[in-house]
């Protein structure tokens, strides 16, 4: 076994002479992603019997190196415009020569309904936290490309997509059902001609006619009057269209797209609205549009994803307004485990803004017999016990004006503590209309909260632990905001 090692190793070895050397004679390749970089690898993984450590420097170099890029470049070719069809691990071929981004696809799997929900009341209860911290919080989804032209995606593309096009339908059907508003872009793109191109068939992004339509339903959505709105037409031009999917294969190529009308670009370089203090956090798909959404939204502050420090400098500024925009692909993980959600600069943000509120209402400690417990033991001495799924119903104060809630305990459990909103038609709970205080998990934990006046007499649900454990010094306060 061992001489068996040693020679897969040399022959490893041997298989990266000439990247090596075109590194050393012509440097890493322009088109190079992310080049490696040698002075962090370490020479002993690459001799160990684990093979993964050195088929991921093998992998790094084969897409770095000049003579590699060749090779992936003459592979695409082939593939692409010689036999018609390409798969790789991130593309797939539609029908001629369309190409769409896998990632899309979540690997054929439908998203199910309880994932769903869970995302979407996510988003609703976040907007819930920022309406009572008096902020105005709005989401924005680009729909992805095989959603807006289904109609390219051929045999091989259908095959790969699998329940994309049904996983689609589900959120936005489940959306309408429990209420929750998102300015969904695909409304605009589906108003277009039949046939009329609105994302490129080399490209990820919509094109130039795609982000007209797109930021006319935006400008509707933001309070334009329709006598400032001009429609846009599809204006067809032989070049200009997204080609980050052939970058992929590291391909070369034009991609003819459709662009806008005189009339419309006219008409919407003399649209804007009111901007300040408000934060765009954004990926991609407004990246490529911030020569037309500057122009809307001239004094606005722009945060991508990719730059997390500047998003966390910009959510701590002062703020009345944040507008989430993000392509649907992104949307479960963005809000589940990303930058959207509890765990995220967004949710903790609007936390923390909520909580700097609710610090400001004024409090009734509630007397024991005012509040249920559910899977929580009362004992003597102001023990409780804890078991799984321990609940404490609250129910809020009467009142014509914001209600707060706060909750203090100490607890030997490291376990988050989970607040839960009722449903808007009864006083029931679902998975996903919750706040996750993640961050509180000390032993001396103080928990507050202001809801909308809406929820005035209304019962919230909080889960002290999430298994069992024990608390001492439990306090239920509620009251309103000043």
């Amino acid at each position: 076994m061992r001489i068996l090692h040693i020679a897969t190793s040399l022959l490893f070895y041997s298989m990266l002479i000439a990247p090596i050397a075109s590194v050393v004679w012509l440097g890493y390749s322009d088109r190079a992603e992310k080049p490696p970089r040698w002075q962090t690898t370490d020479v002993w993984q690459l001799l160990a019997e684990d093979s993964s450590y050195r088929s991921s420097v093998a992998r790094n170099l084969i897409s770095s190196t000049p003579v590699g890029m060749s090779a992936i470049s003459a592979k695409s070719f082939l593939d692409y415009r010689v036999l018609g069809f390409v798969e790789t691990s991130r593309v797939v071929s539609g029908e001629r020569d369309w190409l769409y981004y896998k990632s899309q696809f979540f690997s054929g799997k439908c998203l199910g309904e309880e994932t769903i929900q869970k995302v979407l009341l996510n988003m609703e209860t976040t907007r819930i936290l920022a309406e009572a911290a008096d902020l105005t919080l709005t989401y924005s989804v680009a729909p992805d490309k095989s959603v807006v032209h289904p109609e390219h995606l051929g045999f091989y593309g259908s095959l790969a997509a699998g329940c994309k096009l049904e996983s689609a339908r589900r959120l936005r059907r489940r959306a309408k059902e429990l209420g929750v508003k998102f300015i969904d872009y695909l409304e605009a793109l589906e108003g277009a001609k039949p046939g009329t191109l609105r994302y490129s068939a080399t490209g990820t992004h919509w094109n130039e006619y795609g982000r007209a339509l797109a930021f006319t339903q935006l400008a509707r959505t933001f309070g334009v009057p329709e006598s400032k709105l001009v429609e846009p037409l599809p204006v067809p031009v032989a070049s200009g269209g997204d080609v980050d999917l052939l970058r992929i294969l590291r391909l070369d190529g034009v991609s003819p797209q459709n662009t806008y009308d005189k009339a419309w670009i006219d008409a919407w370089r003399k649209t804007s609205v009111p901007s300040d203090n408000m934060l765009i956090l954004h990926d991609s798909f407004y990246k490529v549009s911030l020569n037309l959404l500057r122009t809307f939204l001239p004094k606005a502050t722009w945060a991508s994803y990719d730059d997390a420090a500047n998003v966390n400098v910009a959510l701590a500024s002062a703020l009345n307004t944040i507008h989430v925009n993000t392509v649907e692909r992104m949307l479960i993980g963005r809000v589940l485990t990303g930058p959207l959600g509890w765990h995220g600069a967004l949710g903790r943000s609007i936390v923390e803004r909520n909580d700097a509120k609710a610090a400001k209402c004024r409090y009734r400690q509630l007397s024991a017999k005012e509040f249920a417990l559910k899977n929580l033991d009362r004992r003597k001495g102001g023990e409780y016990a804890a078991k799984v799924d321990s609940q404490i119903i609250v129910p809020l104060q009467e009142a014509t004006r914001p209600v707060c809630l706060r909750v203090r305990f100490t607890t030997d459990s490291r376990d988050a503590t989970e607040v839960f909103l009722p449903r808007r038609q009864d006083d029931t709970y679902s998975a996903g209309m919750s706040i996750l205080y993640d961050r509180k998990v000390g032993a001396k934990r103080i928990l507050q909260l202001v809801l909308p006046t809406r929820y005035s007499g209304r019962r919230v649900r909080v889960d002290p632990v999430t298994k069992a454990g024990r608390l001492t010094d439990l306090t239920i306060e509620t009251g309103t905001a000043n």
